[in-house]
């Protein structure tokens, strides 16, 4: 009984601190028959009990030397690396794991995924700018267990351009095949070597004779306008007559004597138009074709376009019928008389389907093919016209 009245009370003080339980070493003993030895079981059952409480709701208290690093400025095309040092200051064990990341950043490296009271490890968050100019923050997370903690490890700073063009897209919009055209472009540098471009590389080689590049350096007085500019280049693209008809696209790679960055990319675009141009119904622009649709047998059909000539050649432009195909058709040419001062000149095109043809597709099929006629010109840089004819012969 006497016994059973101690462990109450043992129970009761035992919640308190350690001086909690010196009180009730003192004050049992004494008392009345109790052994010492009951005491102290008593004694021992509540500290055991008391400290496996305290390790259940202990966690670990993982620290980071420093959770944001200011990386100042830093080039576009660097990738930049940083070390967090994590340390368990807790007394107990820390698992770790990687957590989310925003975009453009990398955890690269987790040296450690458990740690013991007081151990440090390391972890490296690499980062890169993909391209983007401007202020940079980005952050990484470390997940803590026990705890479901989270620390996070961020980055900020200034990504810049140390070498560029401005702009590096250039359009030239649409424009004709027997005029040139031009457009400027211009290079800074922000290292201490002064800009210089030693060749170019161009993306299309087959094109590539049609442009033309004259460099020259900027004085310093047109370098104020750009914040830490040390050096520049005003470079001219110029496209020479002749460009085949159709979309231009082109990277030029300017070759530079910069060792931080060798080469500096422009691209180019626009679309090529041709000095002459087919105007009549069933003519698809777009598609570059001209559809007489379905064409019966025993009536035949006939269309006429018109070949419009514009330019510095527009005067001069004659039209010559190399070739028709299928052989059954039909094509004339028939010039229209200009004016006195005009900005095109005309030529009549009149194609016919002869009534009496067998059946048969011409369409742009497995089965089949279009029709084609072929004309040669004078023109300097279009000397022949092919036009393509989609139709059907039905019964």
């Amino acid at each position: 009984m006497k016994v059973a009245w101690l462990l109450a009370v043992a129970l009761v003080l035992g919640t308190t601190a350690g001086i909690g339980t010196a009180v009730v070493r003192w004050r049992l003993v004494p008392w009345n028959n109790t052994t010492a030895s009951q005491v102290e079981a008593v004694v021992r059952f509540q500290e055991e009990r008391q400290a496996a409480r305290a390790a259940k709701m202990a966690v670990p208290n993982v620290e980071v030397d420093q959770a944001k690093h200011d990386f100042g400025t830093l080039d576009v095309e660097t990738v930049g690396r940083h070390e967090f040092v994590l340390t368990n200051r807790g007394s107990r064990p820390a698992k770790l794991s990687k957590g989310t990341v925003t975009c453009s950043c990398v955890l690269s490296e987790l040296a450690q995924t458990e740690l013991a009271p007081g151990e440090s490890t390391r972890v490296i968050l690499e980062w890169r700018s993909k391209g983007r100019i401007g202020p940079y923050r980005q952050s990484g997370t470390i997940r803590v267990d026990p705890g479901d903690r989270e620390i996070i490890l961020s980055v900020e700073g200034r990504f810049v351009s140390i070498a560029y063009a401005d702009p590096a897209y250039v359009d030239f919009g649409k424009i004709s095949t027997s005029e040139p055209a031009a457009s400027a472009v211009r290079f800074y540098s922000l290292l201490d070597e002064p800009i210089t471009v030693a060749g170019y590389d161009y993306s299309d080689p087959a094109t590539a004779k049609h442009f033309d590049i004259n460099t020259t350096p900027l004085p310093a007085a047109q370098l104020q306008g750009e914040k830490g500019a040390k050096s520049g280049l005003a470079a001219r693209i110029t496209l020479k007559p002749g460009l085949p008809c159709g979309p231009i696209r082109q990277t030029i790679t300017f070759q530079t004597n910069l060792k931080q960055r060798p080469a500096i990319t422009v691209q180019v675009q626009g679309t090529v138009t041709s000095d002459i141009t087919v105007v009549g119904r069933g003519w698809n622009e777009e598609a570059g074709r001209l559809s007489l649709g379905a064409v019966k047998s025993q009536e035949g059909t006939q269309r006429v376009v018109v070949l419009s000539a514009r330019g510095p050649y527009r005067k001069d432009v004659h039209f010559k019928l190399v070739s028709v195909s299928p052989a059954f058709l039909k094509a004339r040419l028939e010039e229209i008389a200009p004016g006195p001062n005009p900005t095109a000149v005309h030529t009549k095109l009149t194609i016919e389907v002869p009534k009496g043809q067998p059946s048969g597709s011409y369409i742009e099929a497995p089965e089949s093919r279009l029709g084609e006629i072929v004309l040669r010109t004078n023109h300097p840089y279009l000397p022949e016209l092919k036009i393509p004819i989609a139709f059907i012969v039905e019964e």
